[in-house]
């Protein structure tokens, strides 16, 4: 008798509950009434929401005029139309299949991608994929080429080779170690300098791939590589010339970069973008200042310098370099 009294109480209160579902969410005014402990309170409340919702009425219009979006009024929650297409449809291919019985409803592991048929899609290629977690954290904290990774991991013998050469060339960047694509309307001079300047922004790169927060974490693994298209679908209709370290690392072995400006301006564009895109207050802007504010702390000094004195100081490196060269060798032919 008793268990039968509980239970009909329990679905009287789910189903009591089920029926006044809309009404257990409080309204703007219900919850300054609550809060406000005097008229002139509750007065205040009501005025800070009014110019809280004329606030995000005229954003979400500048919004709107700003990417040719439809104007329409906006929720502050999410609502259906606005999930993405492929997400309505799997949801309605999931609500027949368990209509029919093809899907257990309270399964977790619906295939979201296998939607009316269709195969599922080819997984997409990232830089990331080419290497173990090791291997690619090594490289960014490092600056490891790629290509040195690979042969690293594929040769047995590749990889005391491979390091005792990074080893040697972990202070100085070897000029002729990566060819320039040949350019016919530059002088061997220019080439020369772009080959120095290069020299002393790879070490800005390393600076910025090697900078961590507080933490530990480095604040560069989210710039490592453009965002995915397929998470971020709307990314490049928002960002019109995308940038990563992955490409500027590219440039620099190239000696692409002519001039402070130059090298600057990428990452600029790069932590533009990571503004357009990101909420102010978010952890991905956050990164990017500081990342903005280590290449501008190790891009002053060679402001500072006169094209001659970094050249001495350039020439000076590559002696350097050389004669700790000869001692290790010396050094190596004498144990043997």
């Amino acid at each position: 008798m008793l268990e039968s009294l509980i239970k009909m109480e329990q679905e009287e209160a789910a189903h009591a509950a089920h029926d006044d579902e809309s009404s257990n969410v409080l309204l703007d005014d219900e919850i300054n009434e609550m809060m406000a402990l005097t008229d002139e309170e509750l007065a205040l409340y009501h005025r800070l929401d009014a110019e809280r919702k004329a606030r995000e009425a005229k954003e979400w219009e500048e919004y709107c005029n700003q990417y040719n979006i439809p104007l329409t009024p906006r929720s502050r929650l999410m609502s259906e139309k606005d999930a993405p297409v492929w997400l309505r449809e799997a949801n309605e291919v999931m609500e027949h299949d368990i209509a029919t019985g093809k899907h257990d409803k309270d399964a977790w592991n619906f295939d979201m991608e296998a939607v009316a048929g269709k195969p599922r899609k080819r997984k997409e290629m990232s830089y990331r994929d080419q290497f173990t977690d090791a291997e690619f954290v090594k490289m960014c904290e490092d600056g490891i080429d790629e290509e040195e990774m690979k042969s690293e991991s594929k040769s047995p013998k590749g990889s005391k080779s491979v390091k005792r050469k990074r080893d040697e060339d972990e202070d100085f960047v070897d000029p002729n170690a990566i060819e320039v694509e040949d350019n016919p309307n530059e002088d061997d001079a220019s080439r020369r300098e772009r080959k120095m300047l290069c020299y002393y922004y790879k070490k800005v790169y390393d600076a910025v791939v090697k900078l961590k927060d507080p933490t530990g974490r480095l604040r560069s693994e989210l710039y490592i590589e453009k965002p995915s298209a397929i998470d971020y679908p709307d990314y490049y209709t928002i960002v019109k010339e995308p940038m990563d370290l992955i490409t500027i690392k590219a440039r620099l072995d190239k000696y692409y970069y002519a001039s402070h400006e130059q090298f600057e301006a990428d990452f600029a564009l790069m932590v533009g973008n990571a503004q357009l895109y990101n909420h102010p207050e978010s952890l991905v802007v956050f990164d990017a200042l500081e990342i903005d504010k280590c290449v501008k702390t190790k891009m002053k000094p060679l402001h500072l310098k006169t094209m001659e004195q970094i050249a001495a100081a350039y020439e000076k490196a590559k002696k350097d370099h050389k004669r700790r060269s000869k001692n290790r060798k010396d050094k190596k032919r004498r144990h043997h």
